[in-house]
Order: C-alpha cells, then structure tokens, then sequence
C-alpha cells in the first residue's frame, strides 16, 4: 500500500483525520490525475494561441481547486478537533461556532468537488481519445469526494443541536448531493458520448447550481 503521511494518520486510532478530510483527499487525487491530464494537452506542441490558453486556464483552474480542497482537507480535521475541546469545556458560544463549521466544511469540500467535475468535463471533450478513460477515473473520484463529504455532512446536521449554519442560507448536504449526482451523469454522459462518436446530455453551459 503506498504509505503517505495523510493516509498514515487516517489509518490510526485517532479522531482526526477522519471521513470529512478523507472525502477531501479523494477528490484532492482526482485532481491530481486531472492535472496529468491536462498538463500532457498542455505540453502539446498547438498552432492556436487560443487552444494554448485554454488548456494554460484549464491547469490553473485546476490547480486552483486542489488548493482550495488541499487546505479544506485540513480544515475538516480543525473543526472536529474544535468541537470536541468545545464540548469538553461546555462553552456555549464556542461550540455553536464548532458546530456550524463541522457542517460547513464538508458542505464546502461537496461544493468544491462538484465545481471541479466541470473542469473534467472540459478537459473530457477536449483532449486525445486515449486521455479519456483516465478524465472518467478523475470524474469517480470527485463524485466519492462529493458522496463522502455528504455523509458526514449529513451526520452532523442529524447529531447537532445548532440550526444549519444559524439560519444562513446555503444548500443543504441533501440538495447539493442530488445536483452534483445530476452533474456527474451529465459530465460523464458527455465524455463517453465523445468517445464513441454521439451527442451527449447536456450543454457546454451546463452547471451545477
């Protein structure tokens, strides 16, 4: 088994990391497979500074969501880690501020990787036939971040007191999951539709949201 440091922290007996921060570090190799991808496009020897640009914007967005994700991977283990000193210590107001972010951060990390399926989608469409296959693993990846995250999202919105993020307007885990589920249908329908020479679900506009 290839050994990193986070998935050695994840195998241990302690409280963090825990399924937040692994849902985060699947996407996160989703992402790095797309990076591949898309880096091997980008390297190309292309006549278009149009085709140039859109494969150099395609790496920065995705190198973009990797950060983003990266750093949410470790939030997701501070606010566990933040809860449960809030609970200790039976301080009212920081545990409502624990409590909302132990529900937000995984909804962040859905939010995130359901955005990152439509830079698969582009480099999908896009990129040498034989490339496809792996954006299709890319997609799998995201979506397990997407369904991981929702699970503990879930759980937590089930287990605490606090109302969703005190009241403030956001999705919930339920309906971002239902969405992204709809996205990685259309996404995939339209690489494999690529591949094999048909129209596809979907068009280029289509989002998430």
């Amino acid at each position: 088994m290839l050994e990193t440091p986070f998935l050695l922290a994840l195998s241990r007996s302690e409280p963090v990391p825990g399924g937040g921060a692994a849902a985060a570090y699947a996407a996160l190799v989703g992402l790095a497979l797309l990076e591949k991808v898309v880096r091997v496009e980008s390297e190309r020897p292309r006549r278009g500074a149009d085709e140039r640009r859109f494969w150099a914007d395609l790496l920065a967005g995705v190198r973009r969501s990797a950060d983003i994700l990266n750093d949410l991977c470790e939030k997701d283990s501070e606010a566990y880690a933040a809860l449960a000193a809030a609970r200790r210590v039976k301080d009212a107001v920081a545990l409502e501020a624990a409590q909302e972010e132990a529900i937000a951060c995984p909804v962040r990390i859905m939010s995130e990787a359901s955005e990152a399926l439509l830079l698969a989608r582009e480099s999908g469409i896009r990129c040498r036939e034989h490339l496809a296959a792996d954006v299709l693993v890319v997609c799998e990846l995201l979506r397990a971040g997407v369904c991981g995250a929702h699970h503990i999202a879930a759980a937590n919105l089930r287990m605490l007191a606090a109302p969703f993020l005190g009241g403030r307007e956001l999705k919930t885990p339920d309906e971002l999951h239902q969405k992204a589920e709809k996205l990685f249908r259309v996404v995939v329908g339209a690489i494999l539709a690529r591949t094999e020479g048909r129209e596809g679900p979907g068009s280029e506009n289509e989002t998430w949201r």
